[in-house]
């Protein structure tokens, strides 16, 4: 998300319902919210770890965040992957003994191999892979799943030289990835996308990026989904949470034209109270809602 303060849940387990089931307001099991709900956390190293504030998620019931697992704080040196130092080990380890599984973010660029914000040539696409599966063999087996990418149709998270978001570099990025991850973790869930999904109107108007629709329907149209096991979309609005429903279909339909009935899921969706007009670290195009309003968001969501 443009302005990654947003209070953002990932609900990473397929969203199926509707507005017209959620009326019927069924019985849900005591259960259903650890299974479904997780919290992005920005922890990127040891000393930004809050054990404290990790403890009161597994207390909630959650069982899971996705963070990142960035490539540059772990690859330093080509070809040698530190995952102490950069407190990947401290925070699985703190993770594991709460209960907490990790989704993992495997993202962003690495200046050993040219660009810093994408992975635009085959060197790249094999380092990054290399990367990828090096974290698969250190933290797989565990329960953990792993992302390829976070929001690549955004200009903020996926720009070189070369220009802006390209869904077949990303889809390339898949290829070669993928596979190394299912080598070095074979029950390991691959999850792509991570799509800034709604408002492709103000996405492509503003030359923020590429429309999620547009981005899933290129990647779609490549073989690479058959690779993987999940396709994630961020689901941030500006209206209701229950039009969430509308841009889940979409994505649906486009998955099953192509051939890939993959499970679709929500890793980041929130409504921010922070003023849009001054933002500290981006551009954040979505109106701020009070408190109360995000409140009640949250339990619709």
């Amino acid at each position: 998300m443009l302005l990654r303060s947003i209070v953002a849940l990932a609900l990473v387990a397929a969203v199926a319902c509707s507005s017209e089931k959620a009326a019927e307001q069924p019985t849900t099991p005591e259960d259903t919210l650890g299974q479904t709900v997780g919290v992005n956390t920005h922890y990127a190293s040891g000393s930004s770890i809050n054990h404290d504030s990790l403890a009161l998620l597994a207390e909630a019931g959650v069982s899971f965040i996705r963070n990142d697992l960035a490539w540059a704080s772990v690859e330093k040196e080509a070809g040698v992957y530190d995952f102490v130092d950069s407190g990947f080990d401290e925070l699985v380890d703190t993770c594991e003994a709460l209960g907490l599984r990790i989704l993992f973010i495997l993202d962003y660029g690495n200046s050993l191999y040219g660009e810093t914000r994408a992975v635009v040539d085959e060197e790249g696409r094999r380092a990054f892979a290399a990367f990828a599966a090096a974290a698969a063999r250190r933290y797989g087996g565990r329960g953990h799943s792993w992302e390829i990418w976070n929001e690549p149709n955004l200009e903020q998270f996926w720009s070189s030289a070369g220009g802006g978001p390209d869904p077949e570099l990303y889809a390339e990025l898949v290829r070669t990835t993928a596979p190394a991850l299912r080598e070095a973790d074979p029950d390991g869930e691959i999850v792509v996308g991570a799509l800034f999904f709604g408002l492709p109107e103000i996405i492509e108007g503003g030359g923020l990026g590429i429309g999620g629709p547009r981005f899933l329907e290129t990647v779609a149209a490549t073989d690479v989904l058959s690779l993987v096991d999940e396709v994630t979309l961020h689901l941030y609005r500006v209206d209701a949470p229950e039009g969430a429903a509308t841009d889940i279909q979409l994505a649906r339909d486009v998955l099953d034209a192509a051939g890939y009935p993959l499970p679709v899921s929500s890793g980041e969706w929130g409504y921010s109270t922070y003023d849009p007009t001054a933002p500290p670290d981006g551009v954040n195009f979505l109106p701020a809602v009070t408190p109360n309003r995000q409140a009640s968001y949250l339990a619709r969501m």
